[in-house]
């Protein structure tokens, strides 16, 4: 006899559909969706190509299967997964919500499948809408989804919306939209297991400038990073064992190092800023030049950006402290520029460019309103969420996941800037 792959007494038996690599039986599924309806879920090997063919994902070893299926209930939207994200601040309340579908999928793992793409087409969730947001796929061990669930952000492409999701053993799934929610916020990092994970974007171009407000409680620890926890490809922005504001990055195997040469006192904001044209880097502590050297350009990497820690995959170097404002730019700031928005939150002008909130473009001496907005690579007030997701107000969107966070706290990074007259 052989082994069940899929067990049809779970009570999700509608539209079964699967993937798999059986040799005794020349199967090479890479992709696959039910033919009974348009309105499912399609899941390909690492990819979704126009055909099973066109798909050149191989599986690892023979016999590895993953299959699901659905309970076929309601596309209609659910009631609203809360969660307070200031939960661990007295007197401070942050909800965030979440709006499902009421059908969920179960979906087991015979053998180890690797990382596959998961697509659903965007009509499905139209029940859900209310933006703006993010469509989000949520992953539970049970049928029960709980404020502290497993989620994945979809990225729309074409009629369909999209994300990349491991399996392991039975899990199951579902799909709905969190809606935007603002708050004049920080986040409050614990130097355990805080962070923010924007996946594998934000290469450092051959110029860049990244800034951040940071608010210390210990030393030798992340501001934000792309690298692995070896540091053997990368970049890192942080705090070392000194307490002096340190940048490294990787050029093929050499390291980049830029050192301030003042310890960043703890307990206190300030504005750690670090630009590069090429050849040159400058390192800025509150919108003062504090060290100037020579460097190469970094190499990109497949690592995820986060901020608070390093390693996607194996995360390390956990912040202890407070966070706020983080941007990374595709050019070299002048420290004038740096200087002028360092205690403004910045926003897009209806000409496309850089505009402080507190100072009208108008304003004699703008520093910035010459540099467009696509500049900016990534921005990250720590104001706007989706669920429990940190908005990019750039125009790439890379909303940073929050993970393992109850400490979204006050704004008290001196954004605005409040002079005595």
């Amino acid at each position: 006899g052989g082994n069940t792959i899929y067990s049809s007494s779970a009570g999700f038996n509608y539209n079964i559909a699967g993937i798999g690599r059986d040799d005794s039986s020349n199967l090479n599924q890479k992709q696959s969706k039910t033919e009974n309806t348009a309105s499912d879920i399609t899941v390909g090997l690492s990819t979704i190509e126009a055909t099973n063919s066109d798909n050149s994902s191989t599986f690892t070893s023979d016999r590895n299967f993953l299959v699901w299926g659905n309970n076929n209930a309601t596309l209609a939207s659910q009631s609203p997964i809360i969660v307070n994200m200031s939960a661990g601040i007295s007197g401070l309340t942050t909800n965030v919500d979440f709006v499902s579908v009421g059908r969920i999928w179960r979906v087991v793992e015979t053998g180890s499948v690797s990382k596959v793409k998961v697509s659903i087409p965007s009509v499905m969730l139209t029940a859900t809408i209310t933006p703006p947001g993010d469509f989000l796929m949520f992953i539970s061990s049970s049928p029960i989804f709980s404020p502290t669930a497993e989620y994945r952000i979809m990225k729309q492409v074409g009629s369909n919306l999209v994300t990349d999701y491991d399996f392991n053993g039975v899990k199951y799934i579902t799909f709905g939209y969190a809606p935007e929610r603002t708050f004049v916020r920080s986040v409050t990092f614990d130097g355990t297991d805080d962070y923010l994970d924007a996946g594998n974007v934000l290469n450092l171009n051959t110029s860049f400038t990244v800034s951040a407000w940071v608010k210390r409680n210990s030393t030798n620890k992340t501001i934000i990073s792309k690298r692995n926890s070896a540091f053997t490809t990368g970049y890192d922005l942080k705090i070392n064992s000194g307490g002096f504001a340190e940048m490294s990055w990787k050029n093929g195997a050499s390291t980049q190092t830029i050192t301030s040469t003042v310890v960043i006192p703890a307990n206190i904001w300030h504005n750690v800023a670090v630009t590069f044209d090429g050849s040159t880097a400058k390192l800025y502590i509150d919108g003062v030049l504090n060290v100037t050297g020579s460097k190469l350009p970094a190499t990109a990497n497949t690592e995820s950006f986060l901020i608070a820690a390093a390693d996607g995959n194996t995360p390390t170097s956990f912040f202890n402290g407070t966070i706020d404002e983080v941007r990374v730019w595709n050019s070299e700031l002048t420290v004038s520029q740096l200087r002028y928005i360092m205690n403004q939150e910045i926003y897009q002008h209806t000409d496309s460019t850089v505009n402080g909130r507190i100072l009208p473009q108008s304003v004699t001496l703008n520093e910035v309103k010459t540099i467009p907005w696509s500049t900016l690579q990534a921005y990250y007030p720590m104001s706007t969420y989706t669920y429990t997701n940190a908005k990019d107000e750039s125009n790439n969107d890379y909303t940073a996941s929050i993970r393992n966070l109850t400490t979204v706290d006050y704004q008290t990074a001196p954004v605005p800037y409040i002079t005595n007259a």
